[in-house]
């Protein structure tokens, strides 16, 4: 089997989608297979265009790319909407024909966007006219085209799944809910301080990963507790910049990394006494799941594929997204209450324990393999 991953994010080894896409190509590449991952960055005439302009350009390019290359390849994994036009045009083409195409999800767009929506809405700030056309009616458009013409649709929690059913994107048969893995080194044993005091928080630093609410709550317990301590890991932002979000007299207890390498966030999970996850919209979360791995208690939204595993004083206690006053009153009964953060967090192992990454791998193979032999009409999706 040869797999071609299009993804429409950069090559960054420290982005989820392509970090996701670097592993699974290398399970892949162990079990015989060959996995190639391409993204805009290989096309150097897209610079040209801004950004914004992704969604309609870089598929012609990947398409165009396909029509040279594409019968070296059995199955295509489309980031979202990276193949709308090779899917379109799948009836016509012969090379497309024999290619079977799989579209899949880090999360998405549609409930992204009506998240961000009402997030913006509530502090004051719409969203511009044109953000609106693009991210509310452009994408979701040719994401749909996509997924009415892929022989598979692969996303990550019930709700993505629920919503391509219900609005009629694909028939139930075509979508499969394969989540995130997690490593089997993050499976440690943990020691329980009796009073915890290093909060973290693991995330690019966006509006939508819930950090006005973050620093909203340290900023209410840490004038209760003087010893309270908040990281921020993997903000992929600049240390002054996250700083420059909270109070000038909590900032040096604040800790700010924008990148860390692999053996770096295994510490800094170790050290940790609780983990925060004010998410407004995710897919699935693998900082959460990572977080689980290493029996950190949790405190969490029920947003993306949270509510797939979490159960609220069982695994983790969840609070509804966009509410400060909850999420610090489950900060605030955890941080003295070494039994109840020893129990959540040994719960919150044994259910991370089901997502290993060689478990999730296996399943992605078997996902892609049943693709492979897909026979389907090109002219009767839904």
């Amino acid at each position: 089997m040869n797999v071609l991953f299009v993804i429409h994010t950069p090559r960054d080894i420290h982005t989820a989608v392509y970090k996701n896409c670097c592993h699974l190509g290398a399970f892949l590449e162990k079990q015989g297979h060959k996995a190639t991952i391409l993204t805009p960055q290989d096309f150097p005439d897209l610079t040209r265009w801004h950004s914004r302009w992704v969604p309609i350009f870089y598929p012609f390019w990947v398409a165009w790319w396909l029509l040279r290359w594409g019968e070296e390849y059995d199955l295509a994994v489309f980031h979202s909407f990276a193949g709308w036009v090779v899917n379109l045009f799948r009836w016509l083409i012969p090379s497309y024909q024999r290619l079977r195409t799989l579209t899949s999800f880090h999360g998405l767009e549609p409930l992204y966007y009506d998240a961000l929506k009402r997030e913006m809405e509530k502090v004051g700030q719409p969203l511009r006219l044109k953000f609106r056309l693009i991210h509310g009616v452009l994408i979701p458009w040719l994401v749909r085209l996509s997924c009415r013409r892929s022989d598979r649709i692969m996303c990550l929690n019930c709700e993505e799944a629920d919503y391509l059913v219900r609005n009629k994107w694909a028939d139930k048969s075509r979508v499969a809910v394969i989540s995130n893995g997690v490593p089997q080194e993050f499976f440690i044993p943990r020691e329980y301080a009796p009073e915890a005091r290093r909060l973290l928080f693991v995330g690019q630093w966006q509006e939508m990963k819930g950090i006005r609410y973050l620093v909203e709550v340290f900023s209410m317990l840490a004038r209760q507790a003087p010893e309270l301590e908040l990281w921020c890991m993997g903000t992929l932002l600049e240390e002054e910049k996250v700083l420059a979000r909270f109070p000038e007299n909590l900032r040096s207890r604040v800790v700010v990394s924008p990148r860390l390498e692999h053996k770096e966030l295994l510490a800094v999970y170790r050290d940790a006494d609780m983990f925060l996850f004010p998410s407004l919209s995710e897919g699935f979360s693998t900082a959460l799941l990572e977080a689980m791995a290493m029996a950190l208690p949790v405190v969490a939204t029920p947003v993306g594929a949270a509510p797939d595993f979490l159960e609220s004083g069982v695994n983790a206690l969840l609070v509804p997204k966009g509410d400060a006053t909850a999420l610090a009153d489950s900060v605030r009964r955890l941080l003295n209450d070494v039994t109840l953060r020893e129990r959540l967090g040994f719960q919150a192992q044994v259910t991370a324990a089901e997502y290993e990454m060689k478990r999730v791998d296996e399943r992605v193979v078997s996902l892609f393999e049943e693709a492979l032999m897909t026979k389907t009409s090109l002219h009767c999706r839904n």
